[in-house]
């Protein structure tokens, strides 16, 4: 049996990475695999049992807290391809299980994986799990946003509001924006007063 291949689309907020996965499940439906998308359950943004994109586009998807193995009820026996949105908060304290070895078990039996994520936190430091996928891939696609502040390429995630102590908090462009180099800052609640006009 054929090892599978894994691709992973990284990047920052708004860059496009949900969108990509919908179109990677697209593809391989229609090439007439049976695709399953996955997302972490406790990120219910925009449903629970839904990939929804910044854009609207939206697809049914299965929330999970730890990552299922092959034949379980999420991925059933026939799968070719298994697609897991939001794979940085696929860890500890709000998901079950190391998801790389499991993603490692799926490619083994000749599943194919595609990971969309952030590969930085709006701290600038890099997501563990994004960044081992990114080691194991077959491809890697980087994507890049627009910064909200001069329209350049943007490969940051800036924090513009919400509480600075916490290192996981979900939002949208209720507290992020995509930022270029120049433009990025680290945020501090007394910095984010002033800075959105920077």
């Amino acid at each position: 049996m054929a090892r599978g291949q894994l691709t992973v689309f990284c990047g920052p907020m708004f860059a496009g990475k949900s969108t990509a996965l919908l179109e990677q499940a697209a593809h391989a439906r229609a090439r007439g695999l049976r695709a399953r998308l996955l997302k972490p359950a406790f990120d219910t943004r925009r449903g629970a049992g839904r990939l929804t994109t910044h854009d609207g586009l939206s697809m049914e998807a299965a929330p999970v807290a730890t990552l299922p193995g092959l034949g379980s009820p999420e991925i059933p026996h026939g799968t070719g391809t298994v697609l897991l949105d939001e794979i940085q908060f696929m860890e500890s304290p709000s998901f079950d299980g190391d998801v790389v070895e499991g993603i490692r078990a799926l490619l083994l039996a000749g599943v194919d994986v595609t990971a969309g994520g952030l590969d930085m936190d709006w701290q600038g430091r890099p997501f563990r799990t994004t960044g081992m996928l990114c080691a194991m891939a077959t491809s890697v696609t980087k994507l890049r946003a627009r910064c909200a502040v001069c329209g350049a390429p943007a490969t940051m995630t800036q924090k513009t509001g919400g509480d600075a102590g916490r290192a996981v908090e979900l939002g949208a462009g209720d507290l992020y924006q995509a930022r270029c180099g120049t433009h990025w800052r680290p945020f501090s609640c007394e910095a984010a007063q002033g800075d959105l006009a920077a």
